[in-house]
């Protein structure tokens, strides 16, 4: 039997770049390195109406691991009272 590495197929694509124009998903692309991602974002960034995100798809979550937002404070003045006002 033999011995397979990841060296024998490359690097597996970490990186996933997707390309939105207005909210819309027009393409994504699995890249092997944070320059890779660089250049896939400055070449679709030329297009009118186009935004992109870059997400590390190496990192691992669970459940437990995303952090719910913190319900904001609200400053004293606008705090209700507790009595009525005369």
């Amino acid at each position: 039997m033999s011995d397979l590495s990841s060296a024998d197929f490359g690097e597996t694509p970490t990186i996933e770049v997707t390309v939105y124009r207005h909210g819309e998903v027009i393409h994504r692309e699995l890249v092997e390195s944070e320059e890779a991602a660089a250049e896939v974002v400055e070449r679709w960034t030329e297009e009118p109406g186009v935004e992109c995100s870059v997400d590390d798809l190496s990192v691992h979550h669970e459940a437990g691991d995303i952090l719910e937002p913190e319900p904001t404070a609200l400053e004293d003045e606008y705090r209700p009272s507790a009595e009525p006002e005369v």
